[in-house]
């Protein structure tokens, strides 16, 4: 698994389990037994982080839409 993947996987696994952002990057990256400027390599923030992963999921939604095989008509009212 890329490196860059390992950090967002287990941010959501810190977010899901706490339901908040680890305290720190450095508290969060020593729980992943990495440096801290690994993380910085990739994100520059937690924010950064998190925007990554939501525009994942919607990359990832986009294309499950694109490759259905079946379409729903269009309702109009």
């Amino acid at each position: 698994m890329e490196k860059s993947e390992k950090i967002k996987q287990a941010f959501i696994e810190y977010f899901l389990e706490n339901g908040a952002h680890p305290a720190s990057v450095y508290a969060f990256t020593k729980k992943l037994k990495m440096k801290e400027v690994e993380f910085y390599e990739y994100y520059n923030s937690f924010e950064l982080l998190e925007s990554s992963i939501w525009l994942d999921f919607f990359k990832d939604t986009v294309t499950r839409i694109e490759s259905d095989s079946i379409s729903a008509p269009i309702v109009t009212g």
